[in-house]
């Protein structure tokens, strides 16, 4: 109950100082900045932020999709190659299996 007692009050201290902080930087830099001169930089960013911004948005791709998924008619379905199977090397060991099972009962007394 203690340690929730005294999170309570450490969560109150850190908000009170954050917002006391935040306001007093907020009047500093109010106080710095003159009326008019707010007016006449207010004019000059929106003259400035023209042509600033970037609108991304692709176009529609339906139409091209569907194009791609269609066969071409100077294309065929790749049926003039042919099927031809994949043939992966088979791993066969050449050596001798008496050399083999050398090896192993070798590697097996290490």
């Amino acid at each position: 109950m203690t340690s929730l007692i005294r999170g309570f009050f450490g969560f109150i201290l850190w908000f009170m100082l954050a917002f006391v902080l935040r306001w007093v930087l907020g009047f500093i830099f109010k106080e710095s900045l003159d009326p008019n001169d707010l007016q006449s930089s207010l004019e000059e960013d929106t003259s400035e932020a023209l042509g600033t911004t970037l609108d991304i948005r692709t176009p529609d791709e339906d139409e091209e999709l569907k194009n791609l998924l269609k066969p071409q008619p100077g294309q065929g379905s790749g049926s003039e190659l042919g099927f031809k199977p994949l043939q992966p090397p088979k791993l066969v060991s050449l050596k001798d299996p008496e050399e083999l099972a050398k090896a192993v009962r070798h590697l097996k007394e290490e």
